[in-house]
């Protein structure tokens, strides 16, 4: 691995044809040689490979030393934007990212995952139901939270209809106002929220009155309202205005 990696700068065709090798290394019991591994993986990352070397690096995020998966999540995330073969499979890549690891990555992990979504047009319902979904099956990655409820309050009247997969992956199917709604009351009382969370669910219930029926809007306001007493005085502030 030393050796390629002194080679991989002058021939990376070489370094290439030993790749499956490479990928073998990322289970190795020893620490060091899977650290030699991945460093060598990112450096052989390209257009053509992405699909293939990306998923090897989000299954050793999984088991990767704590103090390594920060600076993981940054470097996925760099291959993501660089060399992604389609807009959805960004959106993919991202997710599941977050949904490994959304406790560990930077804020502009999250940020710029955002910033991807937002501009994939045609997407948007798409983007929106994966994440409901990865959001309701583990709500301990606070990143992922952070960025479901963001898009839940922007692009929420969505879930109210079914979307097919853009792939061949299953459709999705209708999720009811009330459930909607609960969602995002729930990301208020996880025992790791903060009050950035609160405050995008605030926000975000806030733009929903504006696309759901009369009937759950009164329920989205009684949420709010149960902030105008917050001991936390920007989250006091936005339920009343």
């Amino acid at each position: 691995l030393h050796t390629l990696a002194q080679v991989v700068n002058q021939d990376a065709a070489a370094v290439q044809r030993h790749r499956t090798t490479i990928v073998e290394c990322l289970k190795d019991p020893d620490t060091s040689i899977r650290v030699r591994a991945m460093e060598l993986i990112f450096q052989l990352v390209n257009e053509q490979n992405s699909t293939i070397l990306t998923p090897e690096l989000l299954n050793y995020l999984v088991i990767a030393p704590t103090e390594q998966k920060g600076m993981l999540c940054s470097r996925i995330m760099e291959v993501a934007e660089k060399f992604a073969p389609s807009k959805q499979w960004r959106i993919d890549t991202l997710i599941t990212l977050l949904s490994l690891a959304g406790n560990h990555c930077d804020e502009s992990v999250p940020r710029l995952t955002i910033v991807f979504i937002t501009q994939s047009e045609g997407l948007h319902a798409y983007a929106v139901h994966k994440l409901y979904r990865a959001y309701a099956q583990d709500s301990s990655q606070i990143a992922l939270v952070n960025v479901a409820v963001w898009c839940i309050g922007e692009y929420g009247d969505q879930l109210l209809r079914g979307c097919p997969n853009p792939s061949e992956g299953p459709s999705y199917d209708a999720v009811r106002e009330a459930d909607v709604v609960a969602a995002l009351d729930k990301a208020t009382k996880l025992h790791n929220t903060d009050a950035t969370t609160k405050g995008l669910v605030i926000n975000s219930l806030m733009k929903l009155t504006t696309r759901f029926s009369n009937a759950e809007t009164q329920n989205i306001q009684d949420i709010i309202g149960s902030h105008r007493s917050s001991m936390i005085l920007e989250l006091q502030q936005r339920a009343v205005e």
